[in-house]
């Protein structure tokens, strides 16, 4: 995962521990089972954390922010069918939770059941509440993909490009949507984006080499396969 996704998603995760605090559940620092379970969240030890939010539930089983936070580290964990559970739990005690944070964990269950129309709903609210962030473009995009509705998906990699035209992962995602669609001179273009910002990436390469076997440029094609061979395995 690239460094700045990488830091995005952690700014979602602290963001959505907030959230979580701020409400309605505002806790007595007494609570040590959940204010546990948010420091093992914020850490990415999604399984201590929800350990700790079932011993806390043990006692406080109305707690709506103990089920958000469980409901995250569930998702985090892709185990998205215990993810959707707790996250209509957490609504059920406190609507609150109809929140930015909610949209931008929950579509990732969504997809994990493959319920891909309702993911692209709370991305689609995701958006409409922060449109200049672009991973969650991104994320529907990949999304229309899967559905194979790819004019939509074309339009939302190139509206995160806009946003963000540093990022190399932008651009490969576009790459195959493109090839997907038989577009595989315009493949060819995005794969070899990539490869000029990260000459030692092989997927690019065997990206482009099987782009360039559509095209019928069987010389091109070998010649990326062996650039692709000798980098090593694909790592993106």
């Amino acid at each position: 995962m690239p460094t700045k996704t990488i830091t995005t998603f952690k700014a979602m995760l602290l963001a959505a521990v907030v959230t979580a605090g701020s409400a309605g559940f505002a806790q007595n620092q007494n609570n040590d089972p959940l204010l546990k379970a948010k420091a093992f969240l914020a850490g990415g030890n999604y399984v201590n954390s929800a350990r700790e939010v079932d011993r806390y539930l043990g006692s406080h089983p109305k707690n709506g922010g103990a089920y958000f936070i469980r409901a995250i580290a569930h998702t985090r964990m892709d185990e998205p069918d215990e993810g959707l559970r707790d996250f209509e739990r957490a609504l059920q005690l406190n609507p609150n939770y109809q929140s930015l944070s909610l949209y931008d964990e929950r579509y990732r269950a969504y997809i994990g059941v493959g319920k891909l129309n309702l993911a692209i709903s709370d991305l689609t609210a995701g958006i409409k509440a922060r449109p200049k962030e672009y991973w969650r473009y991104k994320e529907r995009g990949q999304v229309y993909g899967l559905l194979k509705q790819y004019p939509a998906a074309i339009s939302d990699m190139n509206t995160a490009i806009k946003l963000d035209p540093t990022m190399p992962l932008l651009y490969l995602n576009r790459g195959h949507i493109y090839a997907a669609t038989g577009k595989y001179d315009k493949a060819v273009d995005d794969y070899s984006h990539v490869i000029k910002a990260k000459p030692n990436d092989p997927m690019a390469y065997g990206c482009r080499a099987g782009a360039y076997e559509k095209l019928g440029k069987g010389d091109l094609a070998r010649k990326d396969r062996k650039e692709a061979d000798k980098l090593g395995a694909f790592q993106m």
